[in-house]
């Protein structure tokens, strides 16, 4: 972190048995530049007004009746009014059969999962709600119910004018678990992607805040902007698009995720930075794609992480991007197949790094192509058997090209030669930098 202990001997005591392999500080200083700063707010900002939309505008939420009017006409009355009022939907099911805007300076809030909007109109037609052009808006404390056909939440923008716009306790849902096998282990069913929120060719004055989200989220050509979430659980996050203006930053400060076909699958050479990433009964891990973008333009994902347990071996896969990939910190875990695989393929130059992972009772298995910079560094066996534990040596597969273009360093062993212009350190630091601008961007949202 660059973090500095002046009044320590060290920030790292490395004891009798370990080594530490130095990884150079990068271009970016700690987050936190101030030790006295204060992390407390001292004042905190509620509505001006409340529009209960049953007791003021007659909708039942009984689950039978359509309420879609009754929440229209408090949304054009919040709207009219200003000052950011909030439009209330007391407990209950509000069945809706047409789009509600949440466009300007009102917020739109239930009473958590107690509130539940619920579509009823075309399976082909919504989204359930329509988020354009926020000021300062908010949507909060729902769930939101739609055929997979449907999306949940849609945010755009009309303009390069600023937007800001907060998601709060909103659950839309995505995992798609289904049965369980007995015993606990493995899931029975195809997994699935719902159609959660997306967000849509944002421009470079747009925030987006998901304070708390849960489910599958969709971000396409939205490079520019400035997207963070605090905290979410279940459903698939994709990224995409082809635009390649990455003057913003899409970032996620804790996530976990169960019984989705792929947890996270970045397209077109996008960016992503992930921490307190946590997996458990689904197919893979990350998808990794260079698809729909021209060479040249690089991409960086780097995904920290605390477990990760798939229902299948392939865990990692990487096709065709240009950039860096970074998984560090992660116990890979499995229950009910046989080791982990990693897998690049593609003409493109990538760098994939493996730092400071714990593999449970197996050897990862590493399947790359020449165009791959492959780093393992700092990884541990641990032995099912008896938990004695093993510095990683990689299982390369037969015809594996990575010997000649890899770097494996084990034990702080020195580092074997790697393609011109790259490097594993560097590659490192780089990513350790990603992860210290989420800092940054985390203390700018949260704590202005």
């Amino acid at each position: 972190s660059n973090n500095t202990a002046p009044s320590s001997k060290a920030v790292v005591d490395p004891g009798q048995d370990s080594q530490i392999v130095q990884v150079p500080a990068g271009v970016r200083g700690p987050s936190l530049s101030d030790p006295a700063k204060s992390l407390f707010i001292s004042t905190e900002s509620v509505p001006t007004t409340v529009l209960d939309v049953r007791t003021q505008f007659g909708a039942k939420g009984d689950g039978r009746a359509d309420d879609t009017q009754a929440i229209l006409s408090a949304i054009h009355a919040a709207a009219a009014q200003g000052g950011h009022p909030l439009v209330y939907l007391p407990p209950g099911i509000y069945n809706v059969s047409a789009t509600l805007p949440l466009t300007g300076g009102y917020g739109i809030g239930g009473a958590g999962i107690q509130t539940i909007v619920r579509w009823s109109g075309s399976p082909s037609a919504g989204p359930v709600f329509s988020v354009q052009d926020p000021q300062d808006s908010l949507l909060e404390q729902m769930q939101i119910n739609a055929p997979d056909s449907v999306a949940c939440v849609q945010q755009t923008s009309s303009s390069a004018a600023p937007s800001s716009m907060t998601y709060d306790g909103v659950y839309v849902g995505g995992s798609g678990l289904g049965l369980v096998k007995p015993g606990g282990y493995g899931v029975v069913g195809t997994p699935r992607a719902n159609r959660g929120l997306e967000c849509i060719d944002l421009p470079g004055t747009a925030t987006v805040h998901l304070l708390h989200f849960d489910g599958s989220a969709h971000y396409t050509d939205c490079s520019r902007a400035t997207i963070l979430q605090d905290f979410g659980s279940d459903g698939v996050l994709q990224v995409d698009g082809a635009h390649h203006d990455k003057s913003g930053f899409l970032g996620v400060l804790m996530k976990s995720n169960y019984g989705n076909p792929c947890d996270n699958v970045i397209r077109d050479n996008q960016d992503f930075v992930g921490t307190n990433m946590y997996s458990e009964s689904t197919t893979s891990f990350l998808s990794v794609s260079g698809d729909g973008a021209y060479p040249g333009q690089p991409g960086h994902v780097s995904v920290q992480g605390t477990e990760c347990n798939t229902s299948s071996p392939q865990v990692l896969t990487v096709n065709d991007y240009e950039g860096r990939v970074t998984l560090t910190g992660m116990q890979f875990t499995h229950y009910y197949q046989a080791g982990h695989v990693f897998a690049q393929t593609g003409a493109r130059p990538v760098d994939v790094l493996l730092l400071g992972n714990m593999f449970w009772a197996d050897e990862p298995t590493l399947d790359v192509a020449p165009s791959a910079g492959l780093t393992v560094l700092g990884g541990v066996v641990v032995m099912d058997a008896n938990n004695s534990t093993s510095h990683v040596a990689p299982n390369l597969l037969p015809g594996c090209s990575v010997a000649v273009t890899a770097t494996l360093l084990e034990d702080g062993a020195a580092p074997a030669a790697v393609p011109a212009g790259r490097g594993p350190l560097a590659d490192a630091a780089a990513a350790f930098d990603d992860f210290r601008l989420l800092g940054e961007v985390d203390l700018a949202i949260n704590h202005p």
